[in-house]
């Protein structure tokens, strides 16, 4: 056997969040940032203005790079850091999927969009997923600046789901309980909501009483 799991499903288990492959080489670089950085201006700025336009590319594994837009009567000419600029071509419809482009050197990119929120653009290139973020050289500063939010493990607590009543506890403290089990029910807008276990385990503390009004996000309780 060569150790491979070859189930059906395999990817999908191995890589939920996409096969992103390695970091880009400096030749994929050159090719995928000047198209991404016309695609990013196009869309998020849906004007075609002339004039020169700084933005900030970044991605996990990937080397923060500061990309200048330049745009006049409709051609783009974008250069990456200290660069000689190059002319990036749009060839297709802006909200198609495939976007394709073509570069001053002759070169061909064609990106698949699969997600953008406005500054994250999640997309395939050369077979692989990569998530991208533009932003402005101020929305960057600020980002810079901006305090982490801290990770809380919340996997030991049931948390309501919603505002609402919580009309049903049906467990103790010190109770064993399977994953999956009922523990508690949060009335909102005349709709039960069920919270369940989300594995086996014991009750530790029951934070809440039945006919307390809650928050959403609330500890209702906590398991060992």
């Amino acid at each position: 056997s060569s150790g491979i799991n070859a189930e059906y499903g395999f990817l999908e288990a191995e890589y939920p969040k996409g096969f992103s492959g390695a970091a880009l080489s400096e030749h994929q670089r050159t090719e995928l940032l000047p198209a991404l950085a016309v695609l990013h201006h196009t869309k998020s700025t849906r004007s075609g203005a002339n004039g020169h336009f700084q933005y900030v590319i970044s991605g996990e594994g990937e080397e923060r790079t500061e990309v200048g837009v330049a745009v006049k009567d409709g051609e783009f000419s974008v250069s990456l850091g200290e660069s000689d600029p190059v002319t990036v071509t749009p060839t297709g419809a802006l909200f198609e999927p495939l976007q394709k482009f073509i570069l001053g050197d002759g070169r061909r990119v064609t990106l698949q969009q699969l997600e953008f929120n406005g500054v994250t653009h999640s997309i395939r290139y050369r077979c692989c997923k990569k998530e991208l973020t533009v932003l402005t050289p101020l929305q960057q500063h600020f980002m810079d600046v901006m305090p982490e939010k801290p990770i809380i493990d919340t996997s030991n607590l049931i948390l309501s789901p919603m505002p609402g009543s919580l009309s049903v506890i049906s467990v103790s403290e010190g109770d064993e309980v399977l994953e999956g089990t009922e523990v508690a029910v949060v009335v909102a807008m005349k709709m039960n909501n069920s919270l369940k276990a989300p594995k086996s385990g014991k009750i530790k503390k029951i934070y809440a009483k039945v006919g307390d009004v809650v928050d959403g996000d609330q500890k209702i309780m906590e398991f060992h």
